[in-house]
């Protein structure tokens, strides 16, 4: 462990911390050490990352009053909430300038002297964690702060994987670039991660795939047989392929489980495998499109349009077939003939009468949750119904339109982050800073970047398992 005290004294410095080696321990040590009146300012990138930073703070008992926990968007988005005059200017939140917008707006808020004046009389030490992930953008706004406030950054040049639509990143390694933040480094040495887990043969496994990658070198998973279960499989044979993952689930005892799926675009194929690989769920993005382009078509469409939205919707968040059994093609309700299912399908047929002769937000909800309810329906997609549920109830009490109702929500897990936990599917994008008990790392040959496939490796803390066409990765391109 470096010496905090002598990393906090110097005026800019940073840590260089590998994933698994405590970093989130150490940002917690450095807040414990800060002893003045004011607040230490925590920037980092997602809302993961807050959640396990706060999660840590709460654990070693450390007072909220220590600490402003902030991703650097919602900081810019706050600055430009606060002082930007014209608000018709703002980008549209799904326009893809939106944070970029905030971020600006942040950075001429930075330059005023009264706005500096506050940092400085709020903040005692500003700490930014996973610098690798900064873009030139977000750089520019840390290295304004750091003119203000005492600055200390955490960061891994190998887990750099957020391009932020192709906005270039900070290189970590640039002693021009990264303007003075790199005058005093230290290095986590220790796995912390495997140790505590008692998988030390694991945490040495991927400390040498770590050189392995760092050198650009060819992966031979057959020489980590004591240590990663390696399967081979290919996914063009799909029922085997979804055979092999059932397996591995359901022979797991851990409920702490997360499956990595090397595409990070498309989100088709991780839907389909959590529909067909029961309980496992959807890790969302924050800003999927589907949270707000929902949450319109309910505030837009009315009578038989706007049920056959809801039905679209509910299609696509749980079991197709369990409403179908219950859902003609035309959406109205087939014929039942037990007396339970006479019953289901009387409240159902109430619900939709009720929506059709008056559209509320609260009827709206009253369906969505019945056919949620219908028997042995699964839900793959707990985030995104939970959300449009809260934001149909919010609806109905503030007179915001469904729509309005979905931004104030989705800001509020901006600010105070998510935990992610149970059994679910994700990428690397989304799941970067966690840790599960067991990673399943599906199609490990698809990586064509060292920089994800690390990432990825060092998600599982007691075990790993890898799906792959073959032994040898060279995730280079």
């Amino acid at each position: 462990m470096p010496n905090l005290e002598k990393f906090l004294a110097k005026n800019k410095s940073m840590i260089i911390a590998p994933a698994g080696y405590g970093k989130t321990h150490t940002i917690v040590e450095c807040v414990k050490l800060c002893t003045a009146e004011k607040k230490c300012l925590i920037l980092t990138h997602t809302y993961a990352g807050i959640a396990s930073i706060r999660d840590k703070m709460k654990r070693e008992q450390v007072k909220c009053s220590k600490y402003l926990l902030e991703t650097i968007s919602s900081f810019a988005l706050q600055c430009m909430n606060a002082f930007h005059i014209d608000k018709s200017s703002i980008p549209n939140i799904e326009d893809d300038e939106y944070f970029n917008f905030a971020v600006d707006t942040a950075i001429r808020v930075l330059r005023s002297k009264p706005f500096k004046e506050v940092i400085k009389s709020s903040y005692s030490h500003l700490i930014v964690d996973e610098y690798q992930d900064c873009t030139q953008r977000h750089h520019k706004l840390i290295l304004l702060l750091s003119n203000i406030l005492p600055t200390h950054i955490f960061g891994d040049p190998l887990q750099g994987i957020f391009g932020f639509k192709g906005e270039p990143l900070v290189d970590m390694e640039s002693v021009e670039e990264v303007g003075g933040l790199n005058q005093n480094i230290d290095v986590l040495d220790t796995p912390w991660r495997w140790n505590n887990a008692n998988a030390t043969e694991l945490g040495s496994a991927l400390a040498n795939i770590r050189s392995l990658l760092l050198r650009q070198e060819k992966i031979d998973l057959s020489h980590y047989k004591n240590s990663i279960d390696t399967v081979i499989v290919t996914e063009k044979n799909y029922p085997l392929y979804l055979k092999t993952i059932r397996q591995k689930i359901n022979t797991s005892s851990t409920t702490s489980l997360l499956l990595i799926h090397p595409d990070a675009i498309r989100i088709t194929s991780r839907l389909n495998i959590a529909k067909r690989c029961s309980p496992i769920r959807l890790i969302e993005s924050i800003d999927h499109n589907d949270f707000y382009e929902y949450a319109k078509q309910f505030d837009e469409m009315y009578g038989n349009d706007l049920i056959v939205s809801i039905l679209s919707f509910m299609k696509s968040i749980t079991s197709t077939t369990q409403i179908k059994n219950w859902f003609k093609d035309d959406c109205t309700l087939k014929s039942k003939r037990s007396d339970v299912d006479k019953k289901i399908s009387k409240g159902l047929e109430l619900a939709i009468t009720q929506l059709s002769r008056n559209k509320t937000s609260i009827n709206i909800a009253t369906l969505i949750e019945a056919i949620f309810h219908l028997p042995q329906n699964k839900c793959c997609r707990r985030e995104l119904l939970s959300d449009i549920l809260k934001s149909l109830r919010s609806s109905s009490v503030t007179g915001d339109t469904i729509y309005e109702s979905m931004k104030k929500n989705r800001d509020i897990v901006r600010i105070y982050g998510r935990s992610v936990i149970g059994k679910c599917i994700g990428t690397t994008l989304l799941t970067k800073g966690l840790e599960f008990d067991t990673v399943i790392l599906l199609g490990a040959h698809k990586f064509k970047d060292p920089k994800n496939l690390y990432v990825a490796l060092t998600r599982a803390s007691r075990k790993l398992i890898i799906i792959t066409e073959n032994f040898v990765l060279s995730p280079y391109k």
